[in-house]
C-alpha cells in the first residue's frame, strides 16, 4: 500500500520523465566533463531521440510514432541498450590506467581463445554447453556445414566480426615463458593467435576477415607513411584489399558464405528512401525495424545515422577521429583493432549482440585511456 500517491496520473508521469531524465542528463554530464565530451554528446542525443515526439513523425505526416506503444518501447529499449554500453566504456576509462590497461586486454584474449576453442569443438560436432540448441543451427553446422560455427556468442557472423578486430591484442608481446635449456623467451599470446584464426576460418563469414584485412592494411600504412622510401607500397594493399574483397562478397572463395553484399545494398537503399526527408534529426534510436521491416541494417553504423541523422553521424565521426589524434608505438595495435571494430561494424551488426558490443566498447575505453595518458585513479578523478 502506498504511503503517498500523486494527485493525478498526469502529474506521476511528468514526475517520472523529469526524475529519469534528470538522471540521463547528470550522466550525460559526467561523460562529457570526466571521460569522452562525444560520448556524452551521443548519450544527450540518444535521450533526445527518445524523448521528444518530432522524432518520431513519419516524413509524410501519415503516423506519428510516438502515439504508437510498439515505437515507444523500441525507442527507450534502445536507448536503455546505449546506455549500459556507455556506462561500461566509462567504468573502463575510469578505472583503467596506463599502467593496468593491458590486464584488461588480457581479460579480452582469454574470452575470445575460449570462443576459439568452441567454435573448432562445434565444427567437429561436439558442443560443451548446448549453445547449438536450435535445430537449424544443428542441422546447419553439424550436418551441411554450409554455416560456420557460432561459438559462444550464438551467431557466426558476429563471432567471425568478434575474432577479426581482436586478433590484434594477441600481437602484444604477454605472458612471456623462459626455455630453460635454450634460454630464449617465448610470448604464449601469439602462437595462441593461431587457434583465433582458425576459429575464424571456421565460423565461415566474410566479416571478420575484412574487418581483421583492414586493420592489417591500418598497421602496413602507418608503418610505409613513416618510413620515407616505404610510402609508395600502400598502395599495393589497397588494390589486393580491393580485389579480395569483390572475391569475398560475391562469394567466389571457396568455404566462405557468400556476405550478400546484393541483399546488403538494397536494405541500406530501402533505408535511404526514408532517410533522405530527414536527415537532420533521424527517425529515432530502435525505429529502424518498424519503418524498413527489416530487423537491422546489417550495418551499425549506418542505422544509428539513421535513427540520429546528420547530427548523430557528426558526433559519431567526432568519436571515431578522437580516437586516431595521434598514432604512437604504444596506441597503434588498439588502433588497428578500432579499423576492423568500424569494418566489423559496417557489414555486419556487431553492436547489436552483447558480447561483441561490450568487447569492441571495452577495446575503445582502453584506447581513450592509452590516448589521453591519464595515470590518475577513479577518487582521483571524481575529487576536484
Amino acid at each position: 500500500m502506498s504511503i503517498a500517491r500523486m494527485p493525478s496520473e498526469s502529474i506521476r508521469d511528468l514526475t517520472y520523465v523529469l526524475t529519469e531524465n534528470g538522471v540521463f542528463l547528470a550522466f550525460a554530464g559526467f561523460v562529457f566533463f570526466k571521460v569522452n565530451k562525444w560520448m556524452g554528446l551521443w548519450v544527450l542525443l540518444c535521450l533526445i531521440s527518445a524523448q521528444i515526439p518530432l522524432y518520431g513523425i513519419n516524413y509524410d505526416g501519415s503516423i506519428n510514432m510516438r502515439a504508437t506503444g510498439v515505437f515507444k518501447q523500441s525507442a527507450i529499449f534502445a536507448r536503455n541498450a546505449i546506455l549500459i554500453g556507455v556506462i561500461w566504456y566509462s567504468l573502463i576509462a575510469c578505472l583503467t590506467n596506463r599502467l593496468n590497461v593491458h590486464i584488461m586486454l588480457d581479460i579480452v584474449c582469454v574470452i575470445v581463445f575460449i570462443n576459439a576453442v568452441m567454435v573448432i569443438l562445434q565444427n567437429y560436432g561436439v558442443d560443451l554447453i548446448n549453445i547449438v540448441s536450435m535445430d537449424y543451427w544443428k542441422t546447419s553446422i553439424l550436418l551441411s556445414g554450409v554455416l560456420g560455427a557460432p561459438g559462444l556468442v550464438g551467431n557466426p557472423n558476429t563471432t567471425s566480426g568478434m575474432f577479426g578486430f581482436t586478433l590484434f591484442l594477441f600481437m602484444r608481446r604477454r605472458w612471456g615463458v623462459t626455455l630453460p635449456r635454450l634460454n630464449i623467451r617465448v610470448w604464449v599470446l601469439p602462437i595462441l593467435s593461431i587457434v583465433v584464426l582458425v576459429g575464424l576460418i571456421l565460423t565461415k563469414s566474410s566479416n571478420g576477415i575484412l574487418a581483421f584485412g583492414a586493420g592489417l592494411y591500418f598497421l602496413w600504412a602507418v608503418y610505409a607513411i613513416h618510413n620515407a622510401n616505404e610510402q609508395w607500397r600502400v598502395i599495393i594493399p589497397i588494390c589486393a584489399c580491393i580485389i579480395a574483397a569483390v572475391l569475398l562478397f560475391r562469394g567466389y572463395l571457396t568455404g566462405l558464405e557468400a556476405a550478400g553484399i546484393d541483399n546488403r545494398i538494397g536494405i541500406w537503399l530501402r533505408g535511404w528512401d526514408l532517410f533522405k526527408y530527414k536527415p537532420i534529426i533521424g527517425y529515432g534510436v530502435g525505429h529502424w525495424k518498424h519503418l524498413t521491416a527489416i530487423l537491422h541494417a546489417h550495418n551499425d553504423i549506418w542505422q544509428a545515422v539513421f535513427g540520429t541523422g546528420i547530427t548523430g553521424g557528426i558526433v559519431i565521426a567526432g568519436f571515431i577521429a578522437g580516437m586516431f589524434s595521434g598514432i604512437t608505438r604504444e596506441t597503434v595495435i588498439l588502433q588497428a583493432s578500432v579499423v576492423a571494430i568500424i569494418v566489423a561494424a559496417s557489414v555486419g551488426f556487431i553492436m547489436h549482440v552483447p558480447t561483441t558490443a561490450i568487447i569492441a566498447a571495452t577495446l575503445m575505453a582502453c584506447l581513450c585511456v592509452m590516448t589521453t595518458g591519464k595515470k590518475e585513479t577513479f577518487d582521483e578523478m571524481l575529487l576536484p
